[in-house]
């Protein structure tokens, strides 16, 4: 059985307001490998 990451593509999107909790979440996406996008509010992450 292979690494879930591997076979699973998903888009990730954080929408976070606190600046310490982006940074936090930032960096656990970052040293699990995950491609993330992140945004300061719902309403940027909902058009």
């Amino acid at each position: 059985m292979g690494d879930l990451k591997e076979e699973s593509r998903m888009n990730i999107l954080i929408a976070e307001d606190a600046p310490f909790l982006q940074l936090l979440n930032g960096e656990l996406m970052n040293v699990w490998g995950y491609d993330f996008d992140m945004v300061s509010d719902g309403r940027e992450a909902a058009p």
